[in-house]
């Protein structure tokens, strides 16, 4: 989900629908390339989504007030070098490292600033890589799109998910669809975009636009110490 030009939340492997600044649309499979840049340029798996044991996961404070992991992990709290800068599409957050934070559950998410997130459960190179990283490393975030297009959409939105995780939306355009059994759709009828929601489906909450119910927290979340 992109609002206002910034990256909200990544699920860049399902389809979305694109807004342009000039008004112009753009539907398609983003595929965006999301690293964190240090230590072997790591590669994020999702960012403010649910954390699984599938990699690195961004969070930011649009995602919620804390990252709602239920599982132990490391969470290092980031601080963009430029103050007020955010992740968008097609460039790099540069930021320094302000804590590593070794959790057993949700952390809390300082506002302004991220957190790189890993299970415990994950891969141990990837593990140990995080835990190298100390107050005052530099770790710089890029998201890239195969498709440049994506860099100039100020804001976009991706097809909804099924109960298992699996895209459950479609995008129409010019009439053609990928199947999928049900969601959002929006088709070109006249030169312009139309927007409908299936009868009965509920409107999701914050940025995170395939979080789910809010995971059940295991404990009182960590403060950064800063």
């Amino acid at each position: 989900m992109v609002t206002d030009g910034v990256l909200r939340s990544s699920a860049s492997y399902l389809q979305a629908l694109g807004f342009l600044e000039d008004g112009s649309a753009i539907i398609g499979t983003p595929n965006l390339d999301l690293k964190a840049n240090f230590k072997g340029i790591p590669k994020i798996a999702d960012i403010n989504k649910i954390r699984t044991n599938t990699g690195f996961y961004i969070f930011t404070d649009d995602f919620a007030s804390t990252t709602r992991n239920t599982q132990a992990g490391v969470d290092v709290i980031l601080t963009p070098n430029t103050p007020g800068e955010e992740l968008k599409i097609g460039s790099t957050l540069s930021c320094t490292v302000g804590q590593v934070i070794e959790a057993t559950g949700a952390t809390t998410i300082p506002q302004g600033k991220l957190i790189l997130s890993i299970s415990n459960q994950s891969g141990e190179w990837l593990q140990e890589v995080i835990r190298s990283l100390a107050p005052g490393d530099s770790v710089d975030i890029s998201i890239t799109a195969p498709d440049t297009r994506w860099e100039d959409v100020t804001y976009a939105v991706g097809a909804c998910t099924d109960s298992e995780g699996r895209g459950g939306g479609h995008l129409l355009s010019d009439g053609a669809a990928a199947p999928h059994r049900r969601g959002h759709q929006a088709q070109r009828r006249g030169g312009l975009l139309h927007h409908r929601r299936p009868p009965g489906r509920p409107q999701r909450g914050r940025h995170h636009s395939n979080g789910g119910p809010a995971a059940e927290r295991a404990g009182p979340a960590p403060t950064p110490s800063f």
